[in-house]
């Protein structure tokens, strides 16, 4: 045999073994979902340890640790109004093995009012984990004692009202500037570094009203340290029933500062183990203890557990903030 038809042979028996190995790799990886997880899973929180966020993830991972035998660890990544570490999910593997459990925000509006990376469809959503309405807290010092005598208080006085956000270009620094649209107002905004901070000064009367989520702060209003002028929920909160919605209010446009939690893969996961942790989010959620631990964080459990759902609620969050961003002139952050 020459020696130019033993390479030829050599190469077709190398081509096939090549086609033979990825046709066998991808076997493996096509039933990989029904052993998921063999090893242990990373879960990435966008923001700092000790929030509501933080303590749905950890909820979560124990849940889902219990069900599957293998460990679901929780990693902070906090910085830049969560997208460093959304920046962090967007470059993962898309194999399962890396996740994150963030605010909403951070997915469908974070991409709008800063500069980021990543894409707003750098993620699958698949599953809503709970939903939390902002609160309009007050400091008690104020000359009002709900939103009517702010409103008229501050009309009268333009810009010596003042409110706190954890950061620019988050749900809390919109709220307050789209009441001051509606309401006719002028409260200024004062941006921070974090919820605590901002919250510390709430209650010492450097600013003078925050938009933050039922709890803890709630705890702040029981014992008279601050007081709960309005919630953007659909309904009164069951931790709070004595505090009206905005919309009995008469600011139903406020209802769209609703938020939610939410569990989120890499784009370009397999659907089959996009599938498979749909399953396995949905058994955690509805568990006893889940549902538990959710109320005590003062939260509203979740209505779209399905990746369809809560995939379409990304999504239309995501157009509703690029266009109210667009609309006010906000322009990204560095």
């Amino acid at each position: 045999m020459s020696t130019s038809r033993r390479i030829k042979l050599a190469a077709a028996f190398l081509s096939g073994a090549l086609v033979l190995t990825t046709f066998l790799a991808s076997r493996a990886h096509a039933e990989a979902p029904e052993s998921y997880p063999s090893k242990p899973v990373r879960v990435i929180v966008p923001l700092p340890a000790g929030g509501a966020t933080d303590s749905m993830a950890r909820t979560l991972a124990e849940r889902l640790s219990s069900v599957t035998g293998q460990s679901f660890v929780v990693e902070n990544r906090p910085g830049a109004s969560g997208a460093i570490g959304a920046d962090a999910v967007a470059r993962a593997r898309p194999d399962g093995y890396t996740l994150m459990v963030s605010i909403g925000s951070v997915v469908s509006l974070v991409p709008y009012t800063t500069k980021v990376s990543y894409k707003p469809d750098a993620f699958l959503p698949i599953s809503e984990l709970a939903r939390t309405p902002q609160v309009m807290y007050a400091n008690p010092k104020i000359p009002a004692k709900d939103l009517p005598s702010l409103v008229k208080w501050a009309k009268a006085n333009p810009g010596k009202l003042s409110f706190a956000s954890f950061s620019a270009g988050t749900q809390g620094h919109f709220a307050g500037v789209r009441l001051n649209q509606l309401a006719g107002i002028d409260m200024l905004h004062v941006a921070y570094k974090g919820s605590a901070p901002a919250m510390q000064d709430l209650l010492g009367g450097q600013v003078q009203v925050m938009f933050d989520a039922v709890l803890p702060a709630m705890n702040y209003v029981k014992s008279g340290k601050l007081l709960a002028l309005a919630t953007a929920g659909t309904e009164r909160s069951p931790f709070a029933p004595d505090v009206p919605t905005f919309r009995e209010l008469g600011y139903p446009e406020m209802e769209q500062f609703n938020g939610s939690f939410g569990l989120f893969a890499p784009a370009g996961i397999p659907p089959e183990l996009a599938r498979r942790l749909e399953t396995l989010a949905r058994h955690a959620v509805n568990s006893p203890e889940y549902r538990s631990r959710v109320k005590e964080f003062g939260l509203t459990e979740p209505d779209a557990t399905q990746i369809s759902s809560f995939s379409k609620r990304v999504r239309e969050d995501q157009a509703k903030w690029s266009s109210f961003v667009n609309r006010i002139g906000y322009k990204p952050e560095m």
